[in-house]
């Protein structure tokens, strides 16, 4: 557990504090009648709900990562946090892959959901290298109608590959302060469209599966006889 103000304030009140988390605790903590104080609490303390360590590709700056776009930079050794890696990019990315990957040079593939400022909303893939940690240099943007939940993606050493399962996230149910699997919404009617993404230009190709199916975590991808084959988890 992280050397964290969470902690810090857990410890000290002997309770969970409001804030975002991903399932609910047992017995259920308490929780505010007031809007928005889940974001509050999240804002100030949320430097604890981190699932996911990474190396930026300066070699030398470790981060913590959850499906935010936020990255929580400590100390490997200590478990001290050292505040949010500040982004210096022009992206609104509201939520984020935690599971990055990197290609064989180094370089950082993250995949984020943003909204643009007609309210367009995108899944975007983003390229960090070692010049610039703090600069996500966009690769490219899917449209899409609804604001989605994206875990992990796939990737070969030319495209990425990108799940549009139609499971979207209720931003009301995060300000009321519920979990995330609470905000979660399934649309079982839909079915699930995968987007290959190029890595050298940002073009994609849509492929309709034409059933419904959510995509957790991927494996092992990679191109053979001009076909992508990836591993992933799904239901």
């Amino acid at each position: 557990m992280l050397n964290s103000k969470w902690l810090e304030l857990s410890t000290k009140e002997n309770d969970i504090p409001p804030g975002f988390i991903f399932v609910e605790t047992n017995p259920p903590r308490w929780m505010s009648k007031i809007p928005f104080a889940s974001l509050y609490y999240t804002s100030k303390y949320l430097d604890n709900n981190w699932v996911m360590p990474f190396l930026m590709p300066d070699g030398k700056t470790f981060v913590g990562m959850t499906d935010t776009p936020q990255m929580l930079k400590f100390d490997m050794e200590t478990l001290e946090q050292k505040g949010f890696l500040e982004w210096e990019d022009g992206l609104k990315c509201n939520m984020a892959a935690t599971h990055v990957k990197n290609l064989p040079n180094g370089d950082m593939i993250g995949v984020c959901t943003e909204i643009g400022e007609k309210g367009n909303k995108f899944i975007t893939s983003y390229r960090v290298t070692k010049d610039n940690i703090h600069m996500r240099n966009v690769i490219g943007r899917v449209p899409t109608n609804s604001l989605l939940y994206q875990h992990a993606f796939g990737m070969s050493g030319e495209y990425i590959a990108i799940f549009e399962h139609p499971v979207t996230v209720s931003l009301m149910d995060l300000i009321l302060g519920y979990d995330m699997i609470h905000a979660m919404h399934l649309n079982q009617t839909a079915t699930t469209k995968i987007h290959l993404v190029s890595i050298a230009d940002g073009s994609f190709k849509t492929i309709e599966t034409g059933i419904y199916f959510q995509m957790v975590h991927m494996g092992n991808s990679f191109v053979k006889d001009g076909k992508f084959i990836c591993d992933a988890t799904i239901y």
